[in-house]
Order: C-alpha cells, then sequence, then structure tokens
C-alpha cells in the first residue's frame, strides 16, 4: 500500500517542520489520495505527477473521461480509492500491529548531517491521528460506517465482511 510520502512537501513548504510529530496526518493522507488517484489509477509517473498541477492533471482526466472533474475531485477520489484498499487488506488480516515503520526509524538517531538524531519518537501517536483522520477505527483500523458512508461508498462495508 504505497503513499504518503512527504519528504518532498515537508523540504519544499518552509511552513512545514519535518520534525514535528503532530499534525502531519493531513500531510501524509493527501500526498497518499493524490497518489491513489492520479498516479496509481491514471497511470502517471509519480515522479512526474509531482511536477503536474491538480488543474493539469483534472484537464487530462476529463480529457479522457468526458467528465467535468474540478482539482478538490482528486483527493476524493483517492480517499475513496485509500478506503477500498484499506477494507480489502483488513478483511485479509492486517491490522493496526501490522502498520509499522522500520525500526530504525524508531530506534537509531540519524548520525549526521542536518538531521542529526532525528528519530520518531511517538508513532503511535502519529496513527491514531492519522487514523481519526481517515475515518479508520483507532483500535483495529478498519474504515468506519460513518466515513464509507461519507464518501458515498458504503458497499464497502461488504468487503470487510466477504472474500
Amino acid at each position: 500500500h504505497a503513499g504518503g510520502y512527504t519528504a518532498i512537501p515537508e523540504m519544499m513548504n518552509p511552513q512545514i517542520d519535518r520534525f514535528s510529530e503532530k499534525g502531519k496526518a493531513p500531510l501524509v493522507a493527501g500526498t497518499r489520495n493524490r497518489r491513489a488517484s492520479v498516479c496509481d489509477s491514471g497511470l502517471i509517473c509519480a515522479f512526474v505527477a509531482i511536477g503536474l498541477s491538480d488543474e493539469t492533471v483534472t484537464g487530462m482526466l476529463n480529457g479522457a473521461t468526458g467528465f467535468n472533474y474540478q482539482p478538490s475531485d482528486l483527493h476524493t477520489i483517492g480517499d475513496r480509492i485509500s478506503q477500498v484498499e484499506r477494507a480489502f487488506n483488513c478483511r485479509e488480516g492486517l491490522v493496526r500491529e501490522d502498520d509499522v515503520l522500520p525500526d530504525r526509524l524508531l530506534s537509531e538517531g540519524i548520525p549526521r548531517g542536518p538531521s542529526q538524531d532525528g528519530r520518531i519518537e511517538d508513532f503511535e501517536a502519529m496513527k491514531d491521528e492519522f487514523y481519526t483522520l481517515c475515518g479508520w477505527d483507532l483500535k483495529t483500523g478498519v474504515p468506519l460506517d460513518e466515513r464509507l458512508e461519507a464518501l458515498d461508498i458504503a458497499w464497502v462495508k461488504d468487503i470487510l465482511t466477504t472474500k
């Protein structure tokens, strides 16, 4: 399950504190949802997509489909895709404990450079923030009915119960 790669926005936007563990959920979800809608579904290379505005991508999508999507629709499309992926993964046995980072990011400080001694201190709190934003159960990570209904994909609940 790819996505949520925030290094480029963090480096390019001086208003984002790349060392902060709080407030990252919207950035992670936003980059994940854009990747799901633009790259994974739109078959655009993730590296190329970084340089494309949402307006450009929407114009391409509208030209290919004949629909009239707006730039903000890309994130809703991506959120729907991410919810379906999450529901499928949960049905197949994925649980909160499986949402991990390499141990090295949690236990070792970066040895040198501008990020020296940087490491993640409270990954569980970061997951709580992300799960809450995504509308997932904090204990299990399963998408909540209310979130699926709000995205007009209530049928996804069936994925959780059928194989």
